[in-house]
């Protein structure tokens, strides 16, 4: 007997592309994008650096939750917190060689401890996400 891999329903559709559609979401994704592709190359400062921590936090629970869907939103915030929090210390460096070492562009990221300030959003997150369906 073979078994059937579970889908997901309508409800859990909408739900997830109501998350993709908030317009907290879609301002934070375009900051985030035009900061790190074009921003930090053309006006290189402190605010750029800094920007980018504050919308990826915003934007990565979001994508995190779309994927893992079974878990918590308290779980998921936590998992982010914990991630981010080892991506801006030295030991995710192993990571960043290895990826330069297979992907053909590059990875990079600037230890600063006062870039874990954008963590502060994590809370905010999660009381933005109360009023977004598929975020309870």
């Amino acid at each position: 007997m073979s078994e059937s891999v579970p889908s997901s329903s309508p409800k859990q559709n909408r739900s997830k592309a109501g998350l993709f559609l908030h317009p907290v979401f879609l301002i934070s994704l375009f900051i985030l994008l035009v900061n790190d592709f074009y921003w930090k190359y053309q006006h290189a400062n402190w605010l750029t650096g800094k920007l980018s921590d504050f919308a990826g936090l915003i934007v990565l629970p979001v994508f995190c939750r779309v994927l893992f869907w079974g878990l918590s939103k308290k779980m998921i915030l936590l998992a982010c917190a914990l991630f981010f929090i080892w991506w801006k210390s030295p030991l995710s460096q192993p990571l960043i060689e290895l990826l330069n070492r297979q992907l053909h562009w590059p990875v990079y990221r600037v230890v600063d401890y006062t870039d874990l300030a954008a963590l502060a959003v994590l809370p905010l997150t999660a009381w933005r996400s109360r009023s977004v369906p598929g975020w309870r």
